[in-house]
């Protein structure tokens, strides 16, 4: 399953689940199920294209799909029988989930595409140059936007900053991991003997 997907783009991928062929009477199906309220459950049929399962989706369809984060899992079935063969997104350790992304073609002027903890890393180094710079030294209240920040020192400004630095971190290194980039954390020591 692909980590990103554009609504309003074609969907076109292959599948080999060499345990499971369509050879055997196996269909495989995909099911994407939304992190918020707001999304629908999105369910997908692949078809048996050689030894490999082909999963396509017109634009039509996937214009209509809701932005947002999914969880995914595919599985295989035949008459009394149902096998998951792969997931993600669903807990920790899995491949990851699938972000359904807005069509860049028709999204409305004004959009922001950053995630929550990008926002609030933002909105917070703004406030905090808004305090740095007021000759207040008691209690400071911002809005930005939506976003209603409060310090109480100068130090719970860094405490609020470095937190949501790592929130964004974490969302950075599981979009990594599951571009398949590797964990952008791990650091690696090798010894050598002189």
């Amino acid at each position: 399953m692909q980590a990103r997907l554009v609504a309003g783009d074609t969907l076109d991928f292959l599948t080999t689940v060499s345990a499971y062929p369509p050879a055997d009477g196996w269909t495989l199906k995909h099911r994407l199920i939304p992190r918020s309220v707001s999304g629908t459950v999105i369910l997908m049929t692949g078809i048996t294209s050689g030894t490999d399962y082909r999963t396509q989706v017109g634009p039509s369809t996937t214009a209509a799909w809701v932005v947002g984060i999914y969880g995914w899992t595919s599985w295989v079935e035949k008459a009394g029988a149902d096998q998951v063969v792969d997931s993600g997104g669903m807990e920790p350790g899995d491949k990851g989930p699938v972000t359904i992304l807005p069509d860049p073609r028709t999204v409305a002027a004004g959009y922001d595409g950053r995630s929550q903890a990008a926002k609030a890393v933002d909105d917070i180094r703004a406030a905090r140059a808004l305090y740095a710079a007021s000759s207040n030294a008691g209690v400071a209240e911002y809005t930005i936007g939506s976003r209603h920040i409060r310090f109480e020192s100068k130090t719970d400004a860094i405490v609020q900053l470095n937190s949501a630095l790592n929130d964004l971190a974490l969302e950075q290194r599981a979009f990594a991991m599951a571009k398949g980039l590797g964990d952008p954390f791990r650091i690696g020591i090798g010894l050598r003997r002189a």
